[in-house]
């Protein structure tokens, strides 16, 4: 528990941060506070600066707390300090003091209601760091809205708040809890504008694993490589799964890939969808990407129920199988035929796209695609598996494999991948008579509820209303 000393006009106070409260005394050793301030998002912070000078000066802070703003000097190294702390834990204002933007990296969206964010280099004014920010625009979040009831959620004491901003400030909790691991997307800072919100992460120069992939289209990937990149992912789900945290949405669009010094960095993003395993209930229950996705999401009837982290097991189970095959698991020329496959979970390996895997990597696979969660693998006992511990996940090497072999599996590899023809939600389309196919396909996996009350019935604080939604990569057909 660290405290600062800050004078507001001619009157001294000590602040002390506890976790997710500032404390504020008028003596340094008081046992009960004057004010206890809960760092929940919709409080924001102005921080204000002496621009006369090259380098900005930190001077003091205006703290918005509901209605109320309570102004605060101090000397820039308490300042700093405090900002440290706070900079994850409540929206900062005036985003464009700290930062310049440089050029626009990517863009992703919510499923079914059409909201895009995008991802966008800047710059640390001052310090010449890079950084990504991802970049929430308010309007697009309040136009989806229209016409519904705003959600009440306990988490955050019953007020009304608009249902993608609740996922939002979702996102940040989850985030604000997965700062401390190599595999997961670092985040520093957040803002709210008047128009836009924006996370600021660290950015990593690469691509995605679904782009790395593809390169591969052709050619199988090494062993080393399939092995470390699975025991990455692992690491990365076994840090979350610590910290009570399920991703719900792991396929390889979601994780960033690079190499520095022929060595592999991998980090899982987009934490849109991601839960604490106890929320009760979740925001999103039934959501993910089919063919990546854990049957119990998939086939969840009661949306009041839970299940676990392991969940994100199984998909890292997929992008295993894919890997190491070239295929998918759940092959299907439309979403239902794939969401069905995924729902079912019947998956043959005695098939002959098993017969060179060794005995080790296809148990460690069968464990992960396990429909049961009750019998799949988790994350620790998966980084003990004995195939992380022997060198060769195959039975034999390329030049052990006959002519006619190597002739079909590079034939398998080259019409059969899923990176030749990959998966995804069916195209938006303007076509009214696909409309309600697309409709259909859309509510047959990710639910939609809609609360909608009369205007004369009253909320009742002890019951919470929920918008299930799914977030994914949908493109748009022009």
């Amino acid at each position: 528990m660290n405290f600062y000393l800050f004078a507001k006009f001619k009157y001294l106070f000590y602040f002390y941060n506890n976790n997710n409260f500032l404390l504020k005394n008028q003596n340094p050793f008081q046992k009960v506070p004057n004010k206890i301030i809960e760092l929940i998002p919709s409080n924001r912070i102005i921080w204000n600066y002496n621009k006369q000078q090259l380098q900005y000066q930190l001077l003091g802070f205006q703290l918005q707390v509901g209605q109320n703003f309570y102004e605060f000097l101090a000397e820039e190294l308490s300042l700093n300090k405090l900002k440290s702390f706070l900079s994850q834990r409540i929206f900062q204002a005036k985003f464009q003091d700290e930062y310049k933007v440089e050029n626009q990296i990517g863009k992703g969206n919510y499923a079914r209601v059409i909201y895009i964010y995008i991802y966008i280099h800047i710059m640390k004014l001052f310090k010449g760091v890079r950084y990504a920010v991802k970049c929430f625009e308010k309007q697009k979040l309040y136009d989806i809205d229209k016409g519904m009831v705003k959600i009440i959620y306990k988490k955050y004491k019953f007020q009304k708040i608009n249902k993608q901003k609740l996922s939002l400030y979702n996102e940040l909790r989850i985030m604000r809890c997965l700062t401390n691991h190599l595999n997961i997307i670092k985040l520093f800072e957040v803002f709210e504008g008047e128009n836009t919100f924006y996370f600021v992460m660290e950015i990593v120069d690469g691509t995605t694993l679904y782009d790395e992939i593809k390169k591969h289209s052709q050619t199988p990937y090494k062993d080393n490589e399939v092995k470390e990149i699975i025991k990455l992912l692992i690491q990365g789900i076994d840090y979350c799964t610590q910290n009570n945290i399920m991703h719900r949405d792991i396929k390889p669009e979601n994780i960033l890939f690079s190499k520095k010094n022929n060595k592999i960095i991998l980090k899982i993003v987009d934490f849109g969808l991601a839960s604490f395993v106890n929320d009760d209930p979740y925001i999103f229950p039934k959501c993910g990407t089919p063919g990546f996705v854990a049957p119990e999401i998939a086939n969840l009837v009661d949306k009041n129920s839970g299940y676990s982290a392991i969940c994100d097991m199984f998909s890292i189970g997929i992008i295993f199988h894919i890997l190491l095959t070239g295929e998918a698991v759940f092959l299907g020329k439309k979403f239902n035929d794939v969401l069905k496959k995924n729902k079912d979970c019947i998956i043959d390996f005695n098939k002959p796209i098993y017969e060179n895997l060794s005995q080790d990597c296809k148990n460690l696979l069968q464990r992960l695609l396990e429909k049961d969660p009750i019998q799949r693998i988790n994350s620790k006992q998966a980084l003990e598996h004995p195939y992380f511990q022997t060198q060769y996940m195959k039975k034999m090497s390329i030049d052990d494999v006959s002519s006619s072999q190597l002739e079909s599996f590079q034939i398998r590899q080259k019409n059969n991948s899923l990176f030749t023809t990959p998966l995804r939600i069916p195209y938006l389309t303007n076509d009214e008579s696909q409309q309600q196919v697309i409709q259909d396909n859309l509510n047959s996996f990710v639910t939609r509820d809609p609360v909608m009350l009369a205007q004369n019935q009253k909320l009742d604080p002890s019951n919470a209303f929920y918008y299930t939604i799914g977030r994914s990569n949908i493109e748009y057909n022009s």
